[in-house]
Order: C-alpha cells, then sequence, then structure tokens
C-alpha cells in the first residue's frame, strides 16, 4: 500500500518523476511515517525564493538610487545659479576691463 502511494506520488509529478526522493522518516502518535519530499522542490522553491529577494532588492535600490540622484539635482540647483552668477559677473567685470583698456 505505502508503495502504491510512493509511486503514485513520484508519477503525479512529472518534472520530479526521475529524480530520487528523499526519504524522511516522522515519528507521530507511536507510527512511523514515510514522506516522500524531493529534492527538487527544495532547490526550486529556494532558487525562487533567492531571485524574487534579488528582484526584490535591486528594484528597491534602483528606486532609492533614482530618488538620491533627483534630491542632489534639486540640492545643487541653487549653488549651479550661483555659481552661473559668479561667473557672469566675472565675465562682465573682465569685458568691463577690456573695454576701459581700449
Amino acid at each position: 500500500m505505502l508503495s502504491l502511494v510512493k509511486r503514485s506520488i513520484l508519477h503525479s509529478i512529472p518534472i520530479t518523476r526521475h529524480i530520487l526522493p528523499i526519504q524522511l522518516i516522522l515519528v507521530k502518535m507511536n507510527h512511523v511515517q514515510i514522506r516522500n519530499i524531493k529534492l527538487y522542490h527544495f532547490i526550486s522553491y529556494g532558487f525562487m525564493l533567492t531571485k524574487l529577494t534579488v528582484f526584490l532588492f535591486n528594484l528597491f535600490f534602483y528606486r532609492l538610487r533614482i530618488l538620491c540622484r533627483l534630491t542632489l539635482l534639486i540640492l545643487s540647483l541653487p549653488v549651479q545659479i550661483y555659481i552661473k552668477e559668479i561667473q557672469t559677473k566675472m565675465l562682465e567685470k573682465h569685458t568691463a576691463s577690456d573695454t576701459s583698456c581700449i
């Protein structure tokens, strides 16, 4: 009976049919139950969880990086305007001194 259940479990999942199952013995209420746990499921679920974690991590930091760049750009605008004003004044002084020499 148990081998029939094992066989039906193995053949119900076509991907894991050829992968050897790991036998886990669980003792519950003085009865020994044998469960098939496929190594494939551990690996695939772990891999999917890892991919999801990396995707969410990258998405979060990508948005954070864009937010930081926008913040720096907004904060640097007054400084850029101030530098432009100084450059304009210096250019005006330089052109005024050039015209006074002529």
